[in-house]
């Protein structure tokens, strides 16, 4: 386990082994489980077997704690620095980082012992509970301890448990603080006791390599046993492991259908000291990829009343991967997971003061109303934006204000607030719908290769493609919507109308289209000299102070006030998880997606360019990894 030792310091660790945990008889933490292994003598041979173990780490925050975001340093940005100062001294209000005690563990995999890894799990959550107290109670820690309040766990690892046919108890465990007797877990490993020799004398030996040498022996002694089932058996086809290896033929699995936990065998009430949230809300689709097995494997938890997700690595799409891992690309079988965790309460007390900062310079433009960006809210907001008005939404990027795209009315809204038709500064306007599907209601992209847009939305990424004929769009919005507002030279070099259009990593916005049952337009309050398609994303710079292309606001409290005085509506969706503030990245397919033949060597215009080339305007946020995409995985050439 590693940390950065500049934010915390290493208070106290332990190692802690699941057969010294489960060796009978059992301590009394664990004693619950007593009926079970006297019941199941193969299950107790198998937690003797299995060399599981966990690391508990007490790690404590160090003076040099630098807020809630997690990084050191500011921009260079007077506004940016004011808020992160806000919310530096917020943090430091409500007591600054909690110390953590950190449950790491890898745990073990057999298709027949679900079980044993909600036994496990069971275990490491009481033995970190007594931990805790423990280290909290010693005397040569309170130095280290005093004043900062209790500490809080985080549960990590690969626990081997996916969501692909429902939730295993590992995890019902560990999001609810219980697992019934009756739990499908239980009569999974029912199975497991009848499971014999191959179950005993092959995978032990097999993934637990430290005790092949200790088996030998009994395994020589089986062998003749073993030959004579497998002769019973017709031939089976190898079963892969949910791993990615080789388990061998299931000659010893149960025919029956699997036993009712009516024993003391089968199940076990169980009930945690902990109820944690796993810190993706179990929305990553896959940890481990390959052709035959796509599962989440790995986690992060932690106690959603102390700790809150401010951001999160985003999942690479399958088109990147490449069909599977370990790869030249990705060297490990397992995707990365990480999370950047901040003190709850420090996170409130910051965004409290944001919303009454808001609030005032709201006040005093046109008395723009704040709310808090919440799922239940988006149904009002996609009403305010139906009957004509504009709202300032967080748009993934930075916020921006919003309208109707089929709305006159939001249109006009939209273009007195973008500014005039000149060739000059422009704040960026982009079409953003809810879902990658949307975007063929709107543009054309009949020549996309298959799952390419897929690959880059959701996301900090505008696509430019061509619109399609009787798109839902109000007219006057096609001004806001064309590269360079439409006019001048940047038209006569467009063979077809083409515009910007994003799906918002914001998952609030999203749900404000899909209320709406179609597209925003979202209009930056940033002030470019580049092409007018390229942000949506919101942002500060909006007074027109700073130069070129102003960073893009990450707070409410960073947007101007003409902004507030345009909208009705503002809702806070606190600090955004952009990973940088330079907007999104913009990326030209429109030649492409039209289907239209490679151009002549002469021809410099956008549109011109060869139908299998791709063009990057804006770098922003994701521009390398834009160009991974779709250089390496869907074979384009860049301009």
């Amino acid at each position: 386990m590693f940390w950065r030792t500049s934010r915390f310091e290493l208070a106290a660790a332990r190692d802690l082994s699941m057969r010294d945990v489960f060796r009978r008889p059992l301590a009394p933490p664990h004693a619950q489980f007593e009926p079970m292994l006297a019941s199941s003598p193969h299950l107790a041979e198998a937690l003797q077997k299995v060399t599981t173990v966990a690391q508990l780490v007490l790690l404590v925050p160090t003076g040099g704690s630098q807020g809630p975001s997690g990084s050191g340093g500011g921009t260079g940005d007077g506004q940016t620095g004011a808020a992160e100062a806000e919310a530096a001294a917020a943090a430091q209000g409500a007591g600054g980082a909690p110390p953590l005690v950190v449950v790491n563990t890898h745990l073990f995999f057999h298709p027949f012992a679900p079980h044993i890894r909600s036994m496990h799990v069971a275990a490491m959550l009481e033995e970190a509970a007594a931990a805790m107290q423990e280290w909290a109670a010693a005397p040569g820690l309170q130095p280290l301890l005093a004043g900062r309040g209790p500490p809080t766990p985080l549960f990590v690892g690969d626990l081997n448990s996916d969501l692909n046919d429902g939730i295993p108890g590992v995890v019902e465990l560990l999001r609810s603080g219980r697992l019934p007797a009756d739990y499908w877990d239980w009569r999974e490993g029912a199975a497991f006791r009848r499971v014999g020799v191959l179950m005993r004398f092959c995978v032990w030996g097999k993934e637990e390599g430290e005790y092949a040498e200790e088996q030998q022996q009994q395994q020589q002694q089986q062998q003749q046993q073993q030959q004579q089932q497998q002769q019973q058996q017709h031939e089976q086809p190898t079963l892969p492991l949910r791993d990615g290896h080789d388990f061998d033929p299931p000659a010893a699995s149960p025919s029956a259908p699997l036993e009712a936990p009516s024993s003391a065998a089968h199940g076990v009430d169980l009930t945690a000291p902990f109820a944690l949230a796993s810190a993706d809300a179990l929305a990553t689709p896959y940890t481990n990829y390959t052709s035959g097995y796509k599962a989440l494997l790995d986690y992060v938890w932690h106690d959603p009343q102390v700790l809150a997700v401010s951001r999160q690595l985003p999942c690479p799409p399958p088109q990147l991967l490449g069909g599977f891992v370990p790869s030249p690309r990705f060297p490990s079988d397992h995707l990365a997971v990480a999370y950047d965790l901040v003190p709850r309460a420090a996170a409130e007390a910051a965004a409290a003061a944001a919303a009454a900062r808001v609030a005032n310079t709201a006040a005093a433009n046109g008395g723009c109303q704040v709310l808090p960006a919440l799922p239940e809210r988006a149904a009002g907001a996609a009403a305010a934006l139906r009957s004509g008005g504009a709202a300032l939404l967080p748009a993934g990027t930075g916020y921006a204000a919003a309208a109707d795209a089929a709305s006159p009315e939001g249109a006009r809204r939209l273009a007195a607030l973008r500014g005039g038709s000149g060739e000059g500064k422009k704040r960026a306007a982009v079409l953003a719908v809810a879902d990658c599907a949307d975007v063929a209601r709107y543009c054309q992209v009949d020549g996309l290769p298959a799952g390419l847009l897929g690959s880059l939305i959701p996301g900090p990424v505008t696509v430019l493609l061509p619109l399609a004929e009787g798109a839902p769009l109000a007219p006057e919005l096609l001004q806001l919507l064309l590269p360079h507002g439409g006019t001048g030279k940047a038209r006569a070099a467009t063979a077809a109308t083409v515009i910007g259009v994003r799906v918002p990593q914001c998952e609030f916005t999203r749900a404000v289209a899909r209320e709406l049952g179609g597209a925003l337009v979202l209009v930056s309050a940033v002030d470019s000299s580049s092409d007018g398609s390229g942000g949506g994303g919101g942002g500060s710079n909006s007074s027109g102070s700073g130069s070129g292309r102003g960073q893009e606001a990450l707070e409410l409290l960073e947007c101007g006030d003409d902004l507030l005085a345009m909208c009705s509506v503002a809702y806070d969706g606190g600090r955004l998880s952009a990973p940088s503030r330079d907007g999104p990245t913009v990326v030209d397919l429109s030649t492409l997606a039209a289907g239209a033949p490679p151009a002549s060597k002469d021809d410099n215009s956008i549109s011109g360019s060869g139908s299998r080339q791709y063009k990057i305007l804006q770098e922003g946020a994701a521009g390398g990894g834009v160009a991974a995409i779709l250089q390496g995985c869907f074979g384009l050439a860049r301009m």
